[in-house]
């Protein structure tokens, strides 16, 4: 768990959820409590990828 809680960002991916910033764990803060930039932008690019293939079908 020490990696988690000094990570500068964490994420949780699954289908149902696309991919949900974890901000909190055992109640202390990871990156201060603040969503990255990182995880941000991968969930902007994931969905634009789940668009363009919705188009295909």
């Amino acid at each position: 768990m020490d990696e988690v809680y000094n990570a500068d960002e964490c994420f949780i991916s699954a289908a149902t959820i696309i991919l949900l910033p974890v901000i909190k764990a055992d109640g202390k803060a990871i990156n201060g409590g603040k969503i990255g930039e990182y995880t941000t932008k991968l969930r902007e690019l994931y969905k634009e990828i789940l668009k363009a293939q919705a188009k295909m079908i």
